[in-house]
């Protein structure tokens, strides 16, 4: 099967649906959800939460959903999920038949929280899909087109569900020795004496997997942990199915990050990931150093997130990876074996 793409009108709402014969994904850019579904066509399950109608998730923010400048504002100076949402979308396709790339561009301005001058921001994220795999590609680039250094928060919010809903023997792996807590009520975090806005040991006891809590057991625990690694994945252990994040380098400008943060969000009755690129989801912190990021005039930053869905592994074999690129997951192997190579992009 080849790689289509078209554009259609949904609840008012312009989309583009890109497919082959391992996926479908949505891509909603006038809600910021790019993309809002990502449908593993072999088992019928969705990476995303799916609600029962498409418009639910459209009031939900659900799939991919890009933040910028910031996520929150406890001090409410500024709009709920930042400002990509309720911008002015441009979108550019183009299908060979083999490869199929969706560019969606628009730009922001907003007022800085302590300098109050004015901050102006080009956004463009390029989402591309291949007849070969499941595999999508997203590029993004954000460029300081004002005349002032720019700061600001991004993050890629995505409310993952690999078997389709939240339930038992979910999990969200991230490799990694330590993590930053921006804020949490949690009970090994608790007994460790640990603060919030601080580093603690990763991984943290009861975050990775996840089991729905109800009645008496739900007491309004949650967790933030920002965990710095270039891969996630977010999987079930019932039905095997998983979906791989891999992020690049980050460049901001002359500045490179080797890798971004995960924040992994526990709560009683879900679990969400989101890609960051700095320490903190809350504007309210806006002049500490680890909550933001800059850019200079003129300076852009690029960096590309790829996301696999798949089937047949459970967290035990991802706890056994020993090298992660876009292309390809290398597994240790038992002893005296060699490692194995799974494939994202065959």
């Amino acid at each position: 099967m080849k790689i289509t793409l078209k554009e259609e009108t949904i609840s008012g709402e312009r989309v583009v649906i890109m497919e082959n014969a391992y996926f479908q994904s949505i891509m909603v850019p006038g809600k910021a959800m790019l993309p809002a579904t990502y449908l593993n066509k072999s088992t019928g399950h969705d990476v995303f939460l799916r609600r029962a109608k498409l418009e639910e998730s459209f009031l939900s923010l659900d799939g991919l959903y890009d933040c910028l400048p910031w996520v929150g504002d406890s001090k409410k100076r500024g709009a709920t999920k930042g400002l990509l949402r309720t911008a002015t979308w441009q979108i550019k396709t183009e299908n060979t038949g083999d490869k199929a790339t969706a560019r969606f561009s628009t730009d922001i301005s907003y007022t800085d929280f302590t300098t109050g001058k004015t901050n102006r921001l080009a956004f463009a994220k390029t989402i591309t899909g291949s007849s070969k795999h499941a595999q999508l590609r997203m590029d993004y680039e954000i460029e300081n087109t004002g005349l002032e250094n720019a700061k600001f928060i991004f993050v890629g919010h995505a409310r993952v569900a690999a078997g389709g809903t939240y339930d038992r023997g979910d999990y969200v792996y991230v490799p990694g020795t330590n993590c930053w807590v921006m804020d949490f009520k949690w009970p090994a975090l608790e007994k460790l004496g640990a603060k919030p806005y601080s580093w603690a040991r990763w991984p943290v006891e009861g975050v990775i997997d996840f089991t729905p809590k109800e009645g008496p057991e739900k007491k309004g625990e949650y967790i933030y942990a920002f965990v710095p690694a270039s891969w996630a994945v977010v999987g079930d252990e019932k039905s095997k199915e998983y979906a791989v994040f891999h992020c690049s380098s980050v460049r901001l400008g002359k500045t490179v990050l080797p890798e971004p943060y995960w924040c992994i969000l526990h709560r009683d009755g879900d679990y969400i990931l989101e890609l960051s690129l700095s320490r903190d989801l809350d504007a309210a912190n806006w002049d500490k150093a680890w909550a933001t990021v800059a850019l200079a005039p003129g300076e852009t930053a690029h960096f590309t997130v790829c996301m696999t869905l798949g089937q047949g592994l459970v967290k035990a074999d991802f706890e056994k990876v020993t090298e992660a690129a876009a292309e390809r997951l290398v597994f240790s192997g038992a002893s005296g074996q060699t490692n194995s190579v799974l494939r994202l992009t065959p």
